[in-house]
């Protein structure tokens, strides 16, 4: 009995020593990448925020994410951020929620300052009021009031409204 649990011991050390350690960038990252953490607590606000980085110097690459948290007014905020210093690329969305008045909102931008592109998207909600956003169109369920860039129209009333504007 005992040579069996002898044997067993032998392949079992033969077995942990035959296995190979993970390599560096495994333990590490990827080399060159600087990886920060935050976290912050405000007693007289209640607010609860914290936050994480990494960034690659080599690549120019950088990412970062946070949240935001109140308990005392139900209010919460999360986001992330990607951008590349050597493209010019930057990304980031974000949503929020604030308890008090009811109110969800969801956005998102995009930009490259060396190309000039850029974008944006955004949408909110509160479903107190009955009032919906997005891009530049409103509408409210309770009342029936759409709008958008330049006209507006309320089922109820029947009233509409156009803007003009001259260019220049």
């Amino acid at each position: 009995m005992n040579r069996h649990w002898w044997m067993a011991g032998l392949l079992g050390a033969a077995l942990v020593v035959g296995t190979p350690l993970p390599g560096p960038a495994q333990r590490y990252g990827v080399p060159g990448t600087t990886q920060t953490w935050s976290a912050n607590v405000n007693p007289y606000t209640g607010t609860v925020t914290q936050g994480h980085g990494v960034s690659n110097p080599y690549t120019g690459r950088g990412v970062a994410t946070g949240s935001q948290y109140n308990p005392y007014t139900g209010s919460t905020r999360q986001g992330a951020v990607a951008g590349n210093a050597y493209t010019g690329s930057y990304r980031a969305a974000g949503q929020s929620y604030n308890g008090l008045t009811g109110t969800y909102r969801q956005g998102a931008a995009a930009s490259n300052p060396y190309t000039g592109a850029s974008a944006v998207r955004g949408s909110s909600y509160n479903p107190y009021t009955g009032t919906s956003r997005t891009g530049s169109r409103s509408y409210n369920s309770y009342t029936g009031a759409a709008g958008g860039a330049s006209a507006s129209y309320n089922r109820y009333t029947g009233g509409t409204r156009v803007r003009v504007g001259v260019r220049r």
